[in-house]
């Protein structure tokens, strides 16, 4: 397994290295539950739940951010703007903004993705 996320009940969220899986373990009873990806191929790494704890996860295979809705089962893939760009990293931080950085490349890419998009009146703040 590779690095964890816990949400905001508790639950721990991880990637399961080559299965193309995400894993729910509630601590509480510990019972584990398999989600996985619906992309032949996927290879999630590591599992960040966000303020609304969905999960995301990157798809080093597919080049892409994915979002997984736990409550609903929903995927949404957010591919990259270049093929076979490594996304390895990613975090959320404390105001529900998805960090990530690439690699493979000759150039190293940090982005500040705004999920949920941003208004005129209120402007992302870098």
């Amino acid at each position: 397994m590779r690095r964890i996320g816990v949400d905001s009940k508790g639950i721990v969220w991880s990637s399961a290295s080559n299965t193309g899986q995400l894993v729910r373990l509630d601590p509480s009873t510990g019972k584990t539950t398999d989600f996985k990806v619906p992309v032949q191929g996927a290879n999630p790494y590591e599992a960040w739940p966000d303020k609304q704890d969905n999960v995301w996860t990157a798809d080093q295979t597919h080049s892409s951010l994915i979002k997984l809705d736990p409550k609903t089962g929903k995927w949404i893939f957010y591919p990259m703007p270049q093929p076979r760009q490594s996304v390895p990293k990613i975090e959320v931080d404390d105001r529900n903004t998805l960090w990530f950085g690439t690699r493979g490349k000759t150039t190293v890419v940090a982005v500040h993705f705004y999920p949920n998009g941003y208004t005129a009146d209120q402007p992302p703040i870098p």
